[in-house]
């Protein structure tokens, strides 16, 4: 701490009682000032580096958290339901009826509609990244992916989107005719809207000609109380 001397203005040590430029005696009330405001000062840098402490602690946590949401999901990924093949097999033949469009209605479990799907409706390039469908509360539908960040990294995320079906009516018709995205994941923590295009982009290739054909043939999509998909057809072409 420093001490101006009253005098000729010489800066003095705290431990000074006389001036060492011109030895006139201290301001011992000068000194005492000088000693109260060292001490505030003090206690204004020690809550100043609390406060910084505190915040540099509160922004690592968001951060790990942050990790955490991101990459749990694929450090401990869930089981999924696989079918068996007797399953497969029916969920197959009630695909082809819906493709002829036999029944104005048909259900598939969200395992049914995943295998069947990755089966006929993926091509084989993607096979090493499957995607997973599930239909989820209020009649909307949840695409999953899993895939590695980078060739060179061993980590993977897991990449989701849920949406909605929009229909149109075309020709007195309900038809489907596109998907309102409400939400965009990387592992359990949303992505803000700005970068949500760039998850969403990783699911177009999974979007095929074959995939679109059939959505061209529903009239809606919506869930049951089991999230069950429950699909009603477009009724121009049903065969009784």
């Amino acid at each position: 701490m420093i001490i101006k001397c009253q005098k000729c203005g010489h800066e003095n040590q705290q431990a000074s009682i006389f001036c060492r430029k011109c030895g006139v005696k201290l301001d011992k009330e000068q000194i005492e000032e000088a000693i109260v405001n060292q001490r505030k000062n003090a206690k204004i840098k020690n809550r100043i580096h609390t406060v910084r402490r505190t915040i540099t602690l509160i922004i690592f946590a968001f951060i790990i958290y942050g990790l955490f949401l991101i990459l749990y999901p694929t450090f401990f990924p869930t089981s999924e339901t696989k079918l068996s093949k007797e399953d497969f097999r029916t969920a197959a033949v009630r695909l082809h009826s819906l493709e002829l469009r036999s029944n104005p209605e048909y259900t598939f479990s969200s395992p049914e509609a995943t295998s069947l799907y990755r089966k006929y409706f993926m091509s084989k390039n993607l096979r090493n990244v499957p995607l997973s469908i599930s239909a989820e509360n209020n009649n909307r539908i949840k695409f999953s992916i899993t895939k590695p960040i980078h060739n060179s990294i061993p980590i993977k995320l897991n990449y989701t989107i849920i949406g909605t079906p929009v229909y149109k009516e075309i020709k007195g018709k309900k038809t489907l005719v596109d998907f309102d995205i409400n939400k965009v994941k990387i592992g359990k923590m949303t992505v803000p809207s700005f970068l949500s295009q760039y998850i969403v982009q990783e699911f177009k290739p999974y979007y095929s000609r074959k995939a679109e054909n059939l959505v061209k043939k529903l009239s809606e999509v919506e869930s049951d109380n089991n999230n069950n998909f429950i699909i009603h057809l477009n009724s121009r072409r049903i065969i009784n």
